[in-house]
């Protein structure tokens, strides 16, 4: 009964965000929820709990799609009304770590000629991810067909981080020959398709008719393959407008810190604890609201007159064989500098 009632929201939502949405508004198996395995051991995509959001796209709800190291399970989901020609999806992307991605690239998504259990095997365009250029980065890239590997450069992009989201939308042009996949990275809701791709493919010569549906792929083992991947907000439509819809201008964001005394933030300075409102513009040129909840602990400060024979030890454990001014600092009762003076 859930995935009816979801299912009924999806056709709801045609006319603006194209043909197949799936916020993963669920719990479990995604096999269990829509998505069809064609290869690898059912019920190994489930989802997690929270969602990945980003600012100025449509507001995200339910959970996110999680991918695993060594796990091996393939699904697609339908898209039920045909897309030809050129073809569109979206999603939100996010890695909690570098843990089972390879140096060489492997892919994890794509959209697939057909749909359903077995017979799933043409691919375009597939996305690729591997490791970074230094550690706790990874990079995107693009192969417009379902043969061969794209090449470290043009075809990936430059290093990105994890723990970050991004918003990733994918074109596939089946209409030029060869076909030509494009890979975009943080483009802004709402806004026109850029000009230029972050990364662009038309290595492969392979035809491709029909979208039948879009696939997720879990491939290799612990230590090299596709690793952790996160993975919300999936759109597929026939145009840019349907997978970058604007969700509003404001995204809001809360922050909690206490530090020992003042605390800058975007170059105001706040001396007191308090509850604090900054209204910033995004880089989506929208309105980014960070509520800060500050709490101020000060330093202290003391002095000393102190006479010894030959040495003396301070209160840090510092040793002083000279008479004079002498700076000594320790912890005071609220975690902060103590100065000695």
């Amino acid at each position: 009964m859930k995935r009816i009632l979801l299912f009924t929201m999806l056709l709801l939502a045609v006319t603006s965000f194209g043909q197949v949405v799936d916020q993963f508004n669920y719990t479990g198996a995604l096999s269990t929820n829509g998505w069809t395995t064609h290869s690898g051991t059912a019920g190994q995509f489930q989802t997690a709990s929270g969602t990945l959001t980003y600012p100025g796209l449509a507001a995200s709800i339910g959970n996110k799609a999680t991918y695993n190291a060594g796990n091996s399970e393939d699904i697609n989901l339908t898209l039920g009304t045909t897309i030809t020609g050129t073809g569109y999806y979206s999603f939100l992307l996010n890695l909690p770590n570098t843990t089972g991605l390879t140096t060489t690239g492997d892919y994890f998504t794509g959209f697939a000629a057909s749909s359903g259990t077995t017979g799933v095997t043409v691919f375009a365009p597939r996305v690729f991810i591997k490791t970074g250029s230094v550690a706790g980065t990874f990079q995107l890239g693009i192969q417009n067909t379902t043969g061969g590997t794209p090449t470290p450069t043009p075809n990936y992009s430059a290093d990105l981080t994890i723990g970050t989201t991004y918003f990733i939308v994918v074109k596939l042009d089946a209409v030029q020959a060869p076909i030509q996949a494009s890979l975009f990275i943080n483009p802004v809701p709402g806004a026109a398709q850029p000009t230029s791709a972050t990364v662009s493919n038309t290595a492969g010569t392979n035809t491709f008719a029909t979208f039948g549906s879009i696939f997720l792929r879990q491939a290799g083992n612990a230590t090299a393959g596709t690793g952790n991947i996160q993975i919300d907000e999936i759109r597929v439509g026939s145009t840019w407008a349907s997978v970058t819809p604007s969700g509003g201008c404001t995204s809001t964001n809360n922050l909690s810190v206490t530090n020992c005394g003042p605390y800058t933030l975007n170059a105001q300075t706040y001396a007191t604890s308090g509850s604090y409102t900054q209204t910033l513009t995004n880089a989506a040129g929208c309105d980014s609201i960070i509520n800060l909840t500050l709490t101020v602990k000060n330093a202290t400060t003391a002095i000393i007159s102190a006479t010894a024979c030959g040495t003396y030890t301070a209160p840090s454990g510092a040793t002083f064989t000279t008479s004079g001014i002498k700076m000594d600092t320790i912890t005071n009762v609220a975690n902060c500098d103590s100065i000695i003076t």
